[in-house]
């Protein structure tokens, strides 16, 4: 779920597996899971009727901003200072975008 940042375009089922590194088939299993729970959609991609985005449901977003309201809270990045959250923000971005060779 965290692949699918609210606010931002809904990725192929493709571009969740290069995110996060793994077979496209563990993603689809994920999904299907997720998708079982209400937490997601598929949708056609706007371009390429082939393929197909994920997007958060409405019960999807509201546990999104619940996780997020609660590690916020949590204080887990309390001892970082703003440099240090930077960084770490950027080093998180940075996973999280596909490397293309």
């Amino acid at each position: 779920m965290w692949a699918l940042v609210p606010g931002t375009e809904p990725p192929t089922m493709r571009d969740v597996a290069a995110r996060l590194h793994c077979d496209p088939s563990t993603v689809s299993l994920a999904a299907d899971k997720l998708q079982s729970m209400g937490l997601v959609a598929r949708q056609p991609h706007p371009a390429d009727g082939r393929k197909r985005t994920l997007t958060l449901t409405e019960h999807g977003h509201e546990l999104w901003d619940a996780l997020r309201t609660r590690l916020h809270a949590s204080g887990l990045f309390a001892g970082l200072d703003a440099q240090e959250q930077d960084t770490l923000l950027a080093l998180l971005t940075k996973m999280r975008t596909p490397h293309h060779p």
